[in-house]
C-alpha cells in the first residue's frame, strides 16, 4: 500500500511539471540573430520590400512569395544562385542601388527566412554554395 501511495504521488508530480511546462520560444531555441542576418533585414527592407513585401509575401509589383508557402526560389538551388541572380537583377529597377556586399548579408537573412540557415548563422559569399534551397 505504501509503496503505490508513493507511486502516485511521484505520478501526481510528474504530471504536474508536465502541464506547467512551456516549450521554449523560437528565439531560446535558434538564439539572437547574427549581425549579418539582422543587416541583411534592414537592407531587405531598404531596397527589396517595395517589390516583395516586408514579409516576403509578395506585393503589388511582385505578388508571388520569396519564401514561405509557394516560394519559388528552389530552382536557384542553392545560396550562390540566389546571392548570383541578387547581384545582377536586384534591386530590379536599380541594380547598382546595393553593393555586393550588402547582397551578401540580404542573401543571407533571405536564407534564415527560407528556413534554410538557422538565426545565428554568419556566411561569406564564398560559403553560400554549401546551403541548399528547398
Amino acid at each position: 500500500m505504501r509503496v503505490s501511495l508513493l507511486a502516485c504521488l511521484a505520478m501526481t508530480m510528474a504530471l504536474a511539471s508536465f502541464v506547467t511546462w512551456t516549450p521554449p520560444s523560437q528565439a531560446q531555441t535558434q538564439g539572437a540573430a547574427s549581425k549579418q542576418i539582422l543587416n541583411g533585414q534592414r537592407l531587405y527592407a531598404t531596397h527589396c520590400a517595395s517589390c516583395h513585401g516586408a514579409n516576403g509575401e509578395g506585393a503589388r509589383d511582385f505578388p508571388r512569395p520569396i519564401w514561405g508557402s509557394g516560394h519559388s526560389l528552389a530552382k536557384l538551388q542553392n545560396g550562390t544562385g540566389l546571392f548570383d541572380f541578387n547581384d545582377m537583377q536586384m534591386p530590379f529597377d536599380d541594380p547598382q542601388k546595393a553593393s555586393s556586399e550588402a547582397k551578401v548579408d540580404i542573401t543571407v537573412f533571405m536564407l534564415f527566412k527560407l528556413g534554410a540557415i538557422p538565426a545565428t548563422a554568419s556566411l561569406q559569399a564564398a560559403e553560400l554554395e554549401k546551403v541548399a534551397i528547398k
